[in-house]
């Protein structure tokens, strides 16, 4: 007769309670952050304006390096920014939604002006 054994207790080792910890802990952080970079490299044609002013007043969270780079090569376009060594990813993101929301506020305000003449018409 073969006596039953009991299966033997194996505590999970603390890195692995740690991994899980992170994962579960930052989960929502880093699929964000995977969205915002799918949707900045679906928009890499998206042009950055030529008057665009790199100063650490106007885009207060890149390095005073990375604001020293986009000044002097003057990106056309977000993909070309993405060829400066040094920007970060954060940085381009940061970038890209400051500039698109500009562009969505612009054609907001032209739309709301071309309201208003063709109601003054």
């Amino acid at each position: 007769e073969a006596a039953e054994q009991a299966p033997t207790f194996v505590p999970t080792p603390p890195s692995a309670r740690d991994t899980v910890q992170a994962m579960v802990k930052y989960s929502k952080y880093l699929e964000r952050q995977i969205k915002e970079m799918d949707n900045w490299r679906k928009n890499q044609d998206v042009r950055i304006p030529p008057d665009m002013v790199y100063t650490a007043e106007s885009l207060p969270s890149m390095s005073s390096e990375e604001l020293e780079k986009l000044s002097a090569a003057r990106p056309a376009t977000f993909h070309e920014a993405s060829q400066i060594s040094g920007l970060t990813p954060h940085s381009l993101v940061y970038l890209y939604h400051l500039v698109t929301r500009k562009q969505r506020r612009e054609m907001g305000a032209a739309a709301a002006a071309q309201r208003a003449r063709d109601k003054a018409e």
